[in-house]
């Protein structure tokens, strides 16, 4: 319903005065690494939740989800929220679930990408074993509340196994800093394209304004609206069309 306002008449040639917007400062990178530490659900001290710790091995992976670990958990939690709204719907729980599988599937193609990449460049050299050290701090603790956060942990963990295999040669002297960039710029897509899939995924919960709904992005699904991709790969688009014949799920 809209509302009509009435205000007190503006001379002639006269410009309304437009209202100051306060712009929020912008964090620094140690504030916003201070804020995606240990990131916890948002009902964490509300209900049971589980502890799953994360050790990453590789450099590459640690340094970006030291600012990106937070988004990752909420993004997984959009997820669970969908899942426990249709918790008593199993052909659209089981939907969700194939979506879930798919993006993660995805993940793994780029990893073999990347597997595949460091084999060219690298052949079958065999490294010498190396005393390269992992600081203690490349570690982190997730809070959350549902079990498909093990599908988080599984992404972020095969990312960080094929980057340790980069950096080992990267270390043996077998990849030079150009090779090093390259592959770490396909990480990162890797693992920022799984959770901007899900966000984009779970957009429509937000059509009537206000902050994501699990109940509003349910009630979407149960209209029968289909689970789409968005920003596939090249490298895993004939593996999404195998799996979704083309079409959303």
């Amino acid at each position: 319903m809209s509302v009509v306002e009435t205000a007190a008449p503006v001379a002639a040639n006269t410009k309304a005065a437009k209202p100051k917007t306060s712009k929020r400062p912008q964090l620094t990178r140690k504030e916003r690494i201070e804020q995606n530490k240990d990131p916890k659900s948002s009902l964490a001290g509300k209900q049971k939740t589980m502890r799953l710790n994360v050790k990453y091995k590789s450099d590459i992976l640690f340094n970006y989800m030291q600012e990106s670990q937070g988004i990752a958990l909420s993004a997984y939690e959009r997820l669970a929220g969908i899942k426990r709204m249709l918790a008593r719907d199993p052909k659209l729980s089981a939907k969700v679930d194939y979506w879930i599988e798919t993006n993660l599937i995805i993940v793994q193609a780029q990893v073999h990408e990347i597997t595949t990449e460091l084999e060219k460049v690298v052949g079958g050299a065999v490294f010498q074993q190396q005393d390269i050290i992992i600081p203690d701090s490349y570690e982190t603790t997730f809070e959350a509340s549902h079990p498909v956060a093990h599908k988080m942990v599984a992404t972020i963990e095969a990312v960080d196994a094929v980057l340790e295999d980069v950096e080992r040669a990267y270390f043996a002297g077998k990849l030079d800093d150009v090779n090093y960039n390259d592959i770490r710029q396909k990480a990162m897509t890797a693992v920022r394209g799984s959770i901007d899939r899900i966000f984009k995924l779970t957009r429509p919960g937000q059509r009537s304004g206000g902050r994501y709904s699990a109940i509003e992005m349910a009630a979407w699904i149960q209209q029968g609206n289909k689970l789409a991709f968005q920003d596939i790969p090249q490298i895993a688009a004939e593996i999404v069309e195998q799996r979704t014949g083309g079409e959303a799920i």
